[in-house]
């Protein structure tokens, strides 16, 4: 997701949640993405790189962030980083439960597909 110019976006994504982490994992690969959570003991975790949830390709990312080259960071409250931001992505629970749906509907077809 880069613009006409080439220039990175600068994305804050509020919510490290299942959907969260992911959609700011897969971002910071071509954008700057601050990453906000209240939760400070995932905040601690994802800012060491270890993943806070169970899912291998979410682990496989964060313990090869450096050749994947992500640009994320983590933090506990937002203190000002909004400013910056070309984009903000607000996540609920809601977005949780779409995901797990589409899941089991990825699930189900490819069970139907054999």
């Amino acid at each position: 997701m880069i613009n006409a110019d080439g220039h990175k976006y600068n994305i804050t994504v509020v919510g490290a949640g299942y959907v969260g982490l992911s959609l700011a994992v897969l971002l910071s690969q071509h954008n700057t993405v601050n990453l906000i959570d209240t939760d400070e003991k995932k905040v601690e975790k994802i800012s060491r790189w270890i993943r806070p949830i169970k899912d291998s390709e979410l682990e496989e990312f964060l313990f090869n962030h450096e050749s994947k080259g992500l640009e994320l960071s983590v933090y506990s409250s937002a203190g000002g980083r909004y400013q910056d931001s070309d984009f903000i992505i607000k996540l609920n629970k809601i977005h949780l439960l779409l995901a797990i749906q589409c899941k089991i509907n990825h699930l189900v077809f490819n069970e139907l597909a054999i």
